[in-house]
């Protein structure tokens, strides 16, 4: 299951993500009733957690190794100029039932955390058709890839989130994961 998801994570192309991000760089503050659902229905708490780490390999991952009861280590990837830990949640009936966070190759920094969607939580998809709504605008990054940006939230004096909603269509259904963006203001 973690390489199925970390391809998802990476199919709609990492690059093209990252171009949706530079591109809404000024945007919008995310609405309160994204937040209130991002906070209530997937977890945000926890992406925020982590992002407010000092954003290196280290603090990042020794986040999850102090929550071992909650998350599980799944495995270590390199993809391209990122390295990608993943990790799964232990409650299997969780509305967010994965994490994989890149970093910089060159400097260990944090740069993303994708939050894996349980597609097998009816309420969860729910939510996920109300994100979508929400947005504040889309775009298709490949041929099965579509980009809901929500907006910005403000982690610190220095930094912020860059929040998205991922959507790809893959021979098992549709694939959902919210990312979390760490950009400079």
């Amino acid at each position: 299951m973690w390489k199925r998801l970390l391809k998802a994570a990476v199919a709609g192309s990492l690059m093209c993500m990252l171009l949706v991000v530079v591109a809404h760089s000024g945007s919008k503050q995310i609405p309160s009733k994204t937040v209130e659902l991002l906070e209530t229905k997937f977890m945000m708490s926890v992406a925020l957690a982590i992002a407010k780490t000092k954003g290196d390999l280290k603090s990042a991952t020794g986040f999850f190794g102090t929550n071992s009861q909650r998350f599980k280590h799944v495995g270590t990837q390199d993809q391209g100029e990122m390295r990608v830990e993943g990790y799964s949640v232990m409650d299997i009936s969780s509305a967010i039932i994965g994490y994989s966070l890149f970093f910089y190759k060159t400097s260990d920094s944090l740069a993303i955390i994708d939050t894996s969607i349980n597609p097998q939580n009816k309420e969860a998809m729910k939510n996920v058709a109300q994100l979508t709504k929400n947005s504040l605008d889309s775009t298709a990054t490949g041929s099965n890839t579509k980009l809901y940006f929500l907006g910005t939230h403000d982690l610190d004096s220095r930094r912020l989130l860059k929040i998205m909603l991922r959507e790809a269509r893959t021979p098992m259904g549709l694939d959902y994961a919210i990312r979390y963006a760490i950009s400079s203001k």
